[in-house]
């Protein structure tokens, strides 16, 4: 039993001496880096870039900190915190014994904790472990404190705790509660102001100045008569500093671009550790601004079930991003105002247009290249549903406005934002080319593959995120290259007097030629070129060179706009956060004037820059203008009617002339193509339209008036007075006349359709799109009306019972009309007015025909 006893004391005795002997080492080792290193999580506060506060965001330790030197702390605020908290500071090494004996007789006395005597450095100590009060604890402080003691100057341990400890309210550290209290650096406080703070920081809760200030008064004035005790301050300080009111408003939280500041946060968290200040690129006047003109419009759009809206503005010749508004209210819960749509990924419409095009162009597809806007089948996309099995979708596009415009040049088609071409060209080009061109331009959101888009990547059935797609815009403006977003401008980190520059390595990149860029921006600024689509005067007409796209998807859940100047790039998106479809609303009348407003603030607070000074944009090297016709896109001829100037790169100029508008010799009898035997008196040359053959049907329902394909059997009539004086032949603009002496007028007939033909309804082609042209050769002078089964025939194609009366209004005068196809049998009448009544029209041909399904 004895023995036991003694090889349990021995093993205490050893492990006593071992865990006495680690303890002296611990005590003695110098500390580590770390525990050297300054206290420096301090807050962060961002700046926009006229050094506006957007927001001050809490430390680690969940308050506002700034790190501050000991030399700019007044020397009162040091003495009155020695005073309050430890008189004995400067001839202790981090423990009053005296203190601490005095403390534990009274919590014994009391029966309870009613004094500590923790010194500053045990203060410090607990600052720095993190760790609660409890008896366990108090030791472990003691020990600590006794090694920073060990390391530490007593100005080292001053300054540390002065930075470190919490003043309430979430200010930590002398600076932020000097700043929260009464605005101002600590180096700039008063006597009264300087024993304020240090009064309450041992019971920051109930002396809070916020809330009771006259428990602070009361705990400031009992330090400052202290201080008086200890002949720190005189007399006179002593009743100035009583006398002094206590003036705290509270710091107002600054909460500025909430969706901006929240991105940077959330992408810059790794590189803003240690940074107490940025300078980003925001402009913040610029910001609210717009905001302004968001709401307005928003407003507007309430009709249209429309209840959010983002923007983004860009500088092109930095990338900066100028204004970020990712909603129309970051604090409105019943818009999901908190949710960024600049960030979100949305479906983008035609936005996408612009850059299946851009490819075609440098691939060397001209400006004036005819594509066919006709309704064709498509295989859109592929979709995996089993292993190594594939389904593949089918579409028919069709345009914005249920329409088939037939032959279109590629300008006229990007401008107006027809979908089919737009189709043709994705198709020509490769969706995979498209696809991996989109990735390459900052589109960040494409996450299936090629196959699984299709050609309908084209029309916008990807995701998208507006800040990815305005950074793509850009390339237009910057000569085909992209230059990756920039937000922040300058940092300063903690402890640093001065800022540092930021710089973004390998934020640029060539991905389109310069002449392509200029091509797209050219097209996309003709006015001339979108009027079909969205009139002379839409929002997306400026008075100086801006190129304009919007966007519209088909359930109308998203609505787009984008815009460039030789300055800057604009974007906005406006719909419902939460996906509802708005009510028919495109982008040309929902994002489309608010692009407008954006583009010509801008212009009208700064009218001198470079970019508002041309109406178009500058033309680079190797672009060359060749005069092309509007209709064949080819080179001109001198029989095209219309024609305008194009721009080319200058190795893909196209090489013929046209040959789709031909120089015909007809008779003008019947406008059959004349005979050799035609006599010459009857024969008038006249320019045809003569389509390919994929257009010939179009060319027809649209009414075109194409090439006869038939010679003229008609010969020269034998007269009683033959004499040539007396015949008078003529064909001038489309018309036709020709009298005889013996007062015999030449029978005008019904051209198309021929007696007994018979047409069929497409079930699966629109109504609108299947139409004939009812026409007669005209007549110079003449005044044709036609009837349809007995009622009349409008311009229009529309039978109008109000106007079968014997005097018809001249709004019926038509010698061709476009009449949409009816199941049945018809008979239609041409009637010509009698010229010298006035009154009266007399039948003249007749024809009956049948339509089917």
């Amino acid at each position: 039993m004895r023995s036991k006893l003694l090889r349990t004391l021995k093993i205490s005795l050893w492990a006593t001496l071992i865990f006495d002997g680690w303890l002296i080492i611990w005590l003695f080792t110098p500390l580590l880096p770390q525990e050297r290193k300054p206290f420096l999580a301090t807050s962060l506060k961002i700046y926009d870039r006229n050094g506006m506060l957007l927001r001050e965001v809490l430390s680690r330790e969940g308050g506002v900190s700034e790190r501050v030197q000991l030399n700019a702390i007044p020397d009162k605020l040091q003495q009155a915190l020695i005073i309050a908290e430890d008189k004995n500071f400067y001839s202790h090494r981090g423990i009053d014994w005296l203190a601490t004996l005095r403390a534990l007789k009274q919590n014994l006395l009391s029966g309870e904790v009613i004094s500590g005597a923790s010194t500053i450095s045990q203060q410090l100590a607990r600052l720095r472990l993190g760790i609660g009060r409890g008896i366990l604890e108090k030791g472990v402080v003691m020990l600590y404190a006794f090694r920073l003691e060990m390391h530490l100057s007593k100005a080292e341990i001053l300054e540390d705790y002065l930075n470190r400890v919490p003043f309430g309210n979430q200010a930590i550290g002398i600076s932020a509660a000097s700043d929260l209290y009464f605005s101002k650096k600590p180096s700039a406080l008063t006597l009264a102001e300087s024993s304020l703070l240090v009064s309450i920081l041992p019971m920051p809760s109930s002396t809070n100045p916020f809330r009771n200030q006259e428990a602070a008064l009361k705990r400031r004035n009992q330090l400052l008569y202290r201080l008086k005790e200890e002949n720190l301050i005189s007399k006179n300080q002593l009743e100035e500093s009583v006398q002094e009111p206590l003036e705290v408003e509270g710091k107002k939280k600054c909460f500025q671009a909430p969706h901006f500041v929240e991105y940077l946060l959330q992408a810059f968290s790794d590189s803003l550790e240690s940074v107490s200040e940025i300078e980003t690129t925001l402009d913040l006047a610029l910001q609210n601004d717009l905001h302004i003109y968001l709401r307005d419009h928003l407003e507007r759009l309430k009709k249209k079930q429309v209840t959010n809206g983002a923007l983004i503005v860009l500088d092109n010749h930095q990338g900066e991003v100028l204004a970020f508004i990712g909603s129309r209210d970051y604090f409105d819960e019943s818009i999901s105002g908190e949710y960024s749509v600049i960030t979100a990924n949305r479906q983008p419409g035609s936005a996408l247009k612009p850059f299946v095009y851009a490819i075609g162009i440098e691939e060397g597809i001209h400006a004036s290249t005819i594509l066919a806007d006709l309704p064709q089948l498509f295989a859109s996309s592929k979709f995996q549903v089993g292993e190594n099995l594939y389904r593949n979708e089918s579409f028919i596009p069709e345009n914005f406005d249920r329409k088939y415009h037939g032959p279109i040049r590629l300008r006229q088609a990007l401008a107006c934002s027809y979908n089919i071409p737009a189709v043709l060209m994705n198709e020509k080009i490769g969706v995979a080319n498209f696809y991996h061109f989109l990735k390459r331009a900052g589109i960040t959101t494409l996450n299936e593959s090629p196959e699984h888009y299709g050609v309908g990547l084209a029309l916008g059935n990807s995701e998208v995120r507006l800040m990815d797609l305005a950074e793509a815009y850009m390339i237009f403006q910057n000569r085909g290259i992209r230059k990756r977003l920039s937000f922040l401008r300058k940092s300063k980190s903690s402890g640093s007097d001065s800022p540092t520059a930021l710089s973004m390595p390998n934020s640029e990149e060539a991905i389109l030629s310069p002449q392509a860029a200029f091509i797209i921006s050219d097209i996309l600024s003709d006015n001339s070129a979108r009027r079909p689509a969205f009139g002379a005067n839409s929002p997306l007409n400026l008075p100086f060179a801006s190129l304009a796209k919007t966007g519209t998807t088909k359930d109308f859940r998203d609505n787009w706009a984008f815009g460039s100047t030789a300055d800057f790039t604009v974007g906005v998106w406006v719909g419902n956060s939460n996906g509802m479809p708005m009510k028919t609303l495109s982008g040309i009348d929902g994002a489309g004037p608010i692009l407008k407003d954006i583009l010509m603030h801008l212009y009208k607070k700064q009218p001198n820059l470079p970019g508002f000074q041309i109406s178009r944009f500058t033309v680079p090297p190797k672009i060359v203008t060749k005069e092309i016709c509007t209709v064949s896109g080819d080179l001109a001829n001198i029989h095209c009617p219309t024609t305008m100037n194009e721009f080319f790169l200058r190795n893909c100029v196209p090489q013929t002339e046209c040959t789709q508008h031909r120089l015909l010799e007809i008779d003008t009898r019947n406008g059959f193509l004349a005979h050799h035997e035609t006599p010459n008196i009857y024969k008038a040359s006249k320019v045809f339209e003569d389509y390919p053959p994929q257009f010939q049907q179009w060319a027809k329902e649209q009414g075109k008036q194409l090439p006869p394909e038939t010679y003229s059997t008609l010969r020269e009539k034998k007269l009683n007075n033959p004499e040539p004086s007396k015949r008078v032949a003529s064909y001038q603009n489309e018309t036709a006349t020709l009298e005889l002496n013996d007062n015999e007028t030449t029978q005008y007939k019904i051209m198309y359709p021929k007696p007994d033909m018979i047409f069929a309804i497409d079930k699966h082609l629109r109504a609108e799109y299947q139409r004939i042209n009812i026409s007669t050769i005209e007549k110079k002078g003449a005044r044709f009306f036609w009837k349809l089964n007995g009622q009349p025939l409008s311009p229009n194609g529309i039978k109008d019972s109000l106007a079968s009366k014997s005097e018809i209004d001249s709004t019926f005068w038509a010698s061709s009309i476009s009449w949409q196809l009816e199941k049945g049998m018809h008979t239609l009448e041409l009637f010509e007015m009698n010229m010298k009544s006035k009154r009266q029209f007399k039948k003249i041909d007749e024809v009956r025909f049948t339509v089917v399904e």
